[in-house]
C-alpha cells in the first residue's frame, strides 16, 4: 500500500506541475498589505508597469497568507464571484447527494468530496469561510500551485484592456493558468477561472484509468489518506 501511495503522489505531482503555476516571487510585505493593494485608481488610469508592481505585491502577500494559513485574509483577497462560489460549495457539502454530484464539474466534485472527506476524518470542523478557505489552500492542487518555484513560472501579463492579470508556466508563458482581477481598486485572485485548469491534471488521470470522475476522486482520497468512508461521503453532511 505504501508503494501504491507513493506512486499516486508522484503521478499527481508530476501531472499537476504540467498544468499549474504558483504566483510571482515572494516579495516583502507588511501586515497591512496582506489583504491586497488599494490605490484609489482604476486600472486604465495606471501604467502597465504600475499595475504589474501592484499585482506582484498582492501576489507576494497572498502567498504569505497561504504559507501562514490565514484563511480570512486569503478569503478577502478572492474575487466576489470566487467568494460566492465557495459559499455555494459549502452549501453543496450540506445538501448534494450522489446524483447532484455527478452533474457537477470536476473541480467542484473535487472540492465537495475533499471537504466531506476532511469533515468525516475530523480534520475540518467548521463551515466558516476562514476555515474552509484555509483547508482548500492547504492541500491538493491549490497547495501544490502556491509552492512551485519561481523558475517554473512565466512572466505576469496584463489583458489589453487592463483589469486582468495572467500568468503561465515558463515553458508555455502564453498559456495563462493563474488569473487575477481588479475589483474595488485592488487586485484579487480569480479562483473560479483558475480551478478548472489546475484540477485538469487529476481529471485526465481519471479518463486514463477509465473511471468516472467521482470514483477517481474517491480512489485518490482513499489511497492518499488510507481512509475510506464508503457511502457516507456521498450523503449530505452538516458541519
Amino acid at each position: 500500500m505504501n508503494k501504491i501511495r507513493k506512486i499516486c503522489h508522484g503521478l499527481a505531482g508530476l501531472s499537476l506541475i504540467t498544468f499549474i503555476v504558483a504566483c510571482a516571487s515572494d516579495l516583502p510585505v507588511n501586515d497591512e498589505k496582506l489583504v491586497g493593494i488599494s490605490n484609489g485608481f482604476k486600472p486604465k488610469e495606471l501604467t502597465d508597469s504600475t499595475q504589474l508592481n501592484h499585482l506582484a505585491l498582492m501576489i507576494g502577500g497572498f502567498k504569505a497568507n497561504v504559507r501562514k494559513f490565514h484563511g480570512r485574509k486569503i478569503f478577502n483577497t478572492m474575487s466576489y464571484d470566487s467568494q460566492i462560489w465557495l459559499s455555494q460549495m459549502i452549501e453543496a457539502v450540506k445538501n448534494d447527494d450522489r446524483i447532484d454530484l455527478e452533474g457537477r464539474e470536476y473541480y467542484e466534485q473535487l472540492t465537495i468530496l475533499g471537504l466531506r472527506h476532511s469533515i468525516l476524518s475530523g480534520t475540518l470542523k467548521s463551515s466558516e469561510f476562514k476555515d474552509v478557505t484555509r483547508f482548500i489552500f492547504s492541500q491538493g492542487p491549490l497547495r501544490i500551485a502556491f509552492r512551485m518555484k519561481e523558475s517554473e513560472l512565466g512572466p505576469l501579463t496584463l489583458s489589453t484592456e487592463g483589469g486582468e492579470g495572467r500568468q503561465g508556466l515558463s515553458k508555455s508563458p502564453r498559456v495563462p493558468v493563474y488569473f487575477y482581477i481588479y475589483e474595488d481598486d485592488r487586485w484579487k485572485l480569480d479562483l473560479l477561472r483558475m480551478l478548472p485548469i489546475i484540477s485538469r491534471a487529476q481529471e485526465t488521470i481519471a479518463l486514463k484509468k477509465k473511471m468516472t470522475k467521482v470514483n477517481s476522486i474517491i480512489y485518490l482520497l482513499n489511497v492518499v489518506t488510507s481512509k475510506n468512508y464508503g457511502k457516507a461521503i456521498f450523503e449530505p453532511l452538516e458541519f
